[in-house]
């Protein structure tokens, strides 16, 4: 009772305080979720190749959340991941549920450790999901009627739409499952099926929005057999985690299948770097909770719930003496400012800058490419609306002497842009003209001494601008 009770106090705070997170930061590492939740509001697709291009993950993380802003704003993205930490903590305890006060002890200890980690990424990309899938996975495994196998099947499925660096451990439960000595061929071949059909929609759904300028945005990738060398070279390095794991029958699967997702972020071969690494702790958080509850299991064995509670005694020492944002007291005064914003407030956040007039001027079904502040402010029903401000493009717009072409224009030529919504930077502007070098060299808006973005702005025609926002036909030089 007394870890039930903990946890929906915690929950309680948790979810609040996402809800009320409306200045979070809102990229994942391929561009603006909430933007893009926003498009799927109001279109029910995800057709941005430059915007979202999902080069290492399929949607499914983007899909699930929309599911949590229905009641309201966009910004009720955050709420998704604090559900999903909830169920998957509350999976781990209802798996440690022993009649013994140290079941009551450990559980108290794996909410405290989980709340206190300072290692979950700020970005509102997967994490307490796919923990809370690979969670889910290794219950079902474990099950006396695993030999049915359909639940397993979808959550597979689900595990690889979130990202592709989870792939290795969805097919490695799937593997198991087929394995099973009950297990007839139809069978196998309708669970197969079954786990087909949660990832093709989202295939079918990225290959047909297309991938212009694709060089210009993914960083240079391992060629094909150093990356075969790599993910072997993982292996063989993993190998002793596996050989550990092996002797223990439940934990077996596990073993292989996170050896498999390391080998394959190392090698780059499921995700490219620097953004996949992040999701080896997933991978990690997975295994801890799955490392607890079979030693918890293991009744007779005193020694190892001795190592396991000393270790999470660990972690929450470590979230409290964390620095920064990332300390446990600190990211609980946070939340609770962020429950008192969102009473006074509701989960919206301010409107910074007046689109909808600017892009009222621009005929119905135009593709516009917009560097803006509040994409997710945009009506994406009334134009093809192209995100150009993404961590993968912010990468393009450097500060450049005698620059005569810009590669966000090639980007924006790529997708076919007819005209751009772009909001100045102008604190951005000022520390670069604050430069004596700058000043001393180049005139105000000069074309020999601006960045890519600028560029853009100083060569062609500029139709209306409101509040620093400027709308620019890309068709019209000046």
């Amino acid at each position: 009772m007394a870890p039930a009770c903990l946890l929906f106090a915690i929950a309680f705070v948790h979810v609040l305080g996402a809800a009320g997170d409306t200045g979070a930061r809102p990229f994942d590492d391929d561009g603006n979720v909430l933007a893009q939740l926003q498009r799927l509001r109001d279109t029910g697709m995800l057709g941005d190749p430059i915007g979202y291009p999902r080069h290492t993950q399929l949607g499914g993380q983007l899909a699930l959340t929309a599911l949590a802003t229905v009641p309201g704003d966009v910004h009720l993205a955050r709420v998704m991941e604090s559900l999903a930490f909830t169920l998957s903590v509350g999976l781990a305890l209802w798996q440690l549920r022993i009649a013994e006060r140290r079941g009551a002890l450990l559980g108290i200890l794996l909410i405290a450790a989980a709340t206190a980690l300072p290692f979950v990424q700020v970005d509102p990309s997967t994490c307490w999901t796919a923990v809370g899938l690979i969670l889910a996975v290794h219950t079902l495994l474990q099950t006396a009627k695993s030999e049915d196998g359909v639940p397993l099947a979808l959550l597979v499925g689900a595990l690889v739409t979130l990202r592709l660096e989870l792939a290795p451990i969805a097919i490695t439960g799937l593997v198991v499952t087929l394995s099973a000595s009950a297990m007839t061929r139809k069978r196998r071949a309708i669970l197969v099926a079954v786990a087909a059909s949660v990832v093709v929609p989202f295939v079918l759904a990225k290959s047909l929005s297309g991938e212009p300028g694709h060089a210009l945005l993914v960083d240079k990738r391992l060629p094909l057999l150093l990356a075969l060398l790599v993910t072997a070279g993982t292996c063989i390095a993993c190998a002793p985690v596996v050989v550990w794991t092996w002797r223990l029958e439940r934990l077996r699967w596990y073993g292989v299948a996170s050896s498999l997702a390391i080998a394959g972020i190392a090698g780059e071969l499921t995700g490219d770097r620097p953004y996949a690494l992040r999701f080896l702790w997933p991978v990690a958080f997975a295994g801890a909770l799955i490392l607890v509850i079979e030693a918890a299991r293991a009744k007779s064995n005193a020694t190892t719930m001795l190592l396991v509670a000393l270790v999470l005694a660990l972690l929450i020492h470590d979230g409290r003496t964390a620095t920064g944002r990332r300390r446990w007291p600190r990211r609980y005064l946070d939340l609770i400012d962020n429950i008192e914003y969102l009473i006074h407030h509701g989960a919206s956040a301010p409107v910074t800058a007046s689109y909808g007039a600017l892009l009222d001027k621009v005929p119905r079904g135009s593709v516009v490419g917009v560097w803006v502040t509040r994409p997710e402010r945009l009506n994406y029903e009334a134009h093809r609306i192209v995100d150009l401000r993404t961590p993968r493009s912010a990468q393009l717009r450097t500060h450049r002497w005698n620059a005569h072409t810009s590669r966000l224009e090639k980007l924006a030529r790529a997708a076919h842009v007819d005209v751009v919504l772009l909001e100045r930077d102008d604190r951005r502007r000022q520390r670069i003209h604050d430069d004596a070098m700058y000043r001393l060299l180049c005139p105000v808006d000069s074309l020999a001494c601006a960045d890519d973005l600028e560029l853009v702005a100083l060569k062609y025609r500029v139709i209306a601008q409101q509040d620093g926002v400027q709308l620019i036909d890309l068709r019209v030089a000046r």
